[in-house]
């Protein structure tokens, strides 16, 4: 499978941001989160099979 970045709305930025946070001060690491989405059609089972 092939992923490409994310295309995120403002809401969900904001949402994986306070993910990011909320891991940051729970470890003491500084976190990133990155978001990819699948290109093309997904497997049938939605399972990636490679």
């Amino acid at each position: 499978m092939d992923y490409k970045t994310a295309q995120l709305t403002p809401e969900a930025v904001k949402k994986l941001q306070q993910y990011e946070n909320e891991l940051s001060n729970s470890t003491g690491e500084d976190i990133i989160l990155i978001a990819y989405e699948q290109e093309g059609p997904a497997p049938a089972s939605g399972l990636d099979q490679e």
